[in-house]
Formats: structure tokens, sequence, C-alpha cells
């Protein structure tokens, strides 16, 4: 019986592989059952310490002593599932295994599961560093946070999977680029599935966390930023039916100048030929810093907020479709509007 630890990387499809293998039935196949399909919660539960230290449980604040409880239960409840279970190989996915700061909660990890497997291997894939951070970015953006310090978004690859090569034994470990070229079919779904042996067909697919435009993400920071600094406090979560519509506005790519990116890259230089050589070939982005007078390229703040400003319209797009498809907004709109004419006639 295999074990297969599936370690993410961040933006590599990590979440269509979790919502996908949750939902198939595949002889000799199993996923190890969780509330959510993506395991890095339950991960944190049972082998992170200090446990309430995890940030999605300390923004909940949780105490140690309910974190303490609800450990107790789903190891038990996770050990029985294990011990009945008969397939060849059983899945576990977290791309916050591959996080820097995990090592401790990775060695308790491997502890608990080897009882259960004759073999334990790691599968996690490897996005060049300018593709990672631009879509890093833009998962930021879905948060709270709302600055523009271009180098904490550097993928950090040494800390990240020295300890898994430690940990496991570098041959146990399977580091894959995330070259859309190099994928089964294109697609990371499909080539994880190939690379663990099971059979998948394109309808069982689930496409999650799509990528957004530079216009998207714009209007997106513009909201942050200035919500931030009008009120001195980070803005609520939004709702995930606004966030959906953003996140859908069509328009160009979102891309940080090249003379910035020239910048991170010569300050990890040395985390480059790490990864390069780890992987055995080149992991830096072909066109990193070739420049093209037709982009429309971020470098700073002011820039993020001006293309905000210029798409404004796109908000506006946004509020006549909710209005128009909701019974109350018609109303609401057509009021709106008699009042608007009310005050400029």
């Amino acid at each position: 019986m295999k074990l297969i630890i599936h370690a993410g990387m961040h933006k590599t499809g990590s979440s269509s592989i979790q919502h996908t293998l949750a939902n198939i039935k595949s002889p000799g196949f199993h996923y190890v059952d969780w509330n959510i399909p993506n395991h890095s919660t339950l991960f944190a539960l049972l082998f992170h310490d200090p446990v309430e230290s995890y940030p999605i449980f300390k923004a909940k604040n949780i105490t140690r002593n309910e974190l303490e409880k609800r450990r107790e239960l789903r190891l038990k409840l996770l050990r029985d599932e294990l011990m009945n279970n008969n397939a060849n190989v059983t899945v576990f996915s977290a791309e916050v295994i591959s996080g820097e700061r995990y090592a401790d909660s990775v060695v308790r990890m491997k502890e608990f599961f080897l009882p259960f497997f004759d073999t334990i291997r790691i599968v996690a894939y490897i996005r060049p560093p300018i593709a990672y951070m631009h879509s890093a970015f833009q998962q930021r953006l879905k948060g709270p946070l709302s600055d523009f310090d271009i180098f904490s978004l550097w993928p950090n690859y040494r800390e990240r999977f020295h300890k898994l090569d430690r940990i496991f034994g570098k041959s146990n470990v399977s580091l894959k680029p995330f070259y859309a070229n190099e994928l089964v079919d294109a697609n990371v779904v499909k080539d994880f599935c190939n690379e663990i042996g099971i059979t998948i067909e394109n309808s069982s697919i689930r496409r999650v966390n799509e990528s957004m435009s530079l216009e998207a993400a714009s209007i997106l920071f513009y909201y942050k930023y200035h919500l931030r600094k009008n009120t001195n406090h980070e803005p609520m979560p939004m709702s995930r039916n606004l966030l959906k519509e953003i996140c859908a506005i069509p328009g160009s790519k979102l891309k940080f100048h090249p003379k910035l990116i020239e910048q991170v890259l010569a300050k990890n230089r040395d985390d480059i030929e790490w990864i390069s050589a780890r992987m055995e070939r080149s992991m830096l982005d072909e066109d990193v810093v070739v420049s093209d007078n037709t982009v429309n390229y971020i470098s700073s703040i002011d820039d993020l907020l001006k293309n905000a400003i210029e798409n404004e319209v796109c908000i506006d797009k946004i509020i006549t479709t909710v209005l128009r498809n909701n019974p109350l907004g018609q109303e609401l709109s057509i009021l709106k509007k008699f009042n608007a004419l009310q005050a400029l006639l």
C-alpha cells in the first residue's frame, strides 16, 4: 500500500487536483476524508504545534484546549479510516506541507503515517519564480492584504523543498516542473493522476482558482488600499459572490515591470540556482526580462491605482447587471436614475 502526499506547491493547480480527487471513485484509490478537499487545515490540526498558532485557527480565536480536543478525535477517526483502507493508493493533499515554517509538523506527519503504508512518496509541482509571483499577488488580493511588496512574493524554493528531501529522502520526493507543455494534455490534474497511476475522464476534472486580469487585480487593490488608508484597518472579507464577479472581469494579463523583476532575481540568485540544480534544469521563466512596449506593466502602487480608475466602468457594468437581474434591484435602479435626473435637471 502506497501513500502519495501531494505538497503543492502553491499556485500550481492544487485546488483543482484536490476538488477533483475528493469527488471521484476509482478502484484501488482512496482520498483521505476531511470536511473540505484541501487537507491543509487537517494537517495543521493533527501535526502542527502550537496548533493554535496556525493562521486560520488564530483568526477564529479557537483555543488550544478546544483544538486539542478536536485533534484527539480526528486522530482516532483517521486511524480507523486507514486501518479499514484497502486501497493500493491513498492521497493526502495539502500545499502547506511545502510551506517554509512547517518542518517539525512534516516530521510528525511522517511518523503518524508510516505504520499504515509500505511506501510514502511526495509529489509537488514547481512553478517558475516570476509566474509564481504574479499568481501569488493575485491570490493575496483575495485576502486582507493590500501592499505591494513584490520581494515578499518570492517562492523561497530551498526553504520549501529541502526539508522534504531531508525528511523523506530525495529519492522519495518527486518535484515536477509546472509547464503546461510538459503536463499530460497540458492539464495538471491529468498529469497528477497519471503520476499516481489512476485514470480520469475530462468530465470529472474540476477547475478552481482561475487567474484574474490586470483590470480585476487593479480594482481589487484600489478598494483594499483606500479602505485601509481611510479607515486605518484591514478591509472586511469581501462576499464570495462579489469577489467572483470582480475576478471574472476580462482584460489584459497582469505583468510586473521587467526592471522590477530584475531586482527580485538579483536578490534571490542563490535560490534560483538551488532549485535549478535540484530539478536538473533551469527553472527561470524564459521571458522574464523581455520588455514589450505593448504591455501595460505594473511597477508601483500608483500604476495599480491608475489602472483601476481607468477601468471604473467595469464596476458600473457589474452593478448594472446585478440590479437588472434582481427584482428589487430593478426598482432601486429606476429610483436611483430618477433621483439622479432630478438633481441634474
